[in-house]
């Protein structure tokens, strides 16, 4: 689990990184590495986006400029509005308004 770990935070912003991609670089099937997974209560596909976005809030709060495309692909995200749903999904704001907070913090 540790390999994966550290491939999983080596290629975070990869936007090819997949559950395929980790069990391809790992040396097992994605049926393996699911299983793997699971015995650890890991769901390995929510564990990349979540630290995708987790990477990308942070960031956020020292951006000189809101997110854009760029900053959607530097964070492992194919476009502006897969980062926009997947954050506003889960923090229940959207990334420009966090990254607007930045300033009243």
């Amino acid at each position: 689990m540790r390999r994966i770990d550290a491939l999983l935070a080596d290629h975070i912003a990869d936007l090819d990184l997949t559950v395929a991609f980790v069990a391809d670089a790992v040396g097992v099937t994605e049926c393996e590495l699911r299983r793997i997974a699971a015995e650890k209560n890991v769901d390995v596909q929510r564990w990349i986006v979540g630290a995708r976005l987790s990477r990308a809030r942070h960031d956020l709060m020292s951006a000189s400029a809101e997110p854009d495309t760029v900053f959607a692909h530097e964070h492992g995200f194919h476009d502006l509005a897969a980062l926009v749903v997947a954050f506003t999904t889960t923090y229940g704001l959207t990334p420009y308004v966090w990254w607007e907070m930045r300033a009243e913090g």
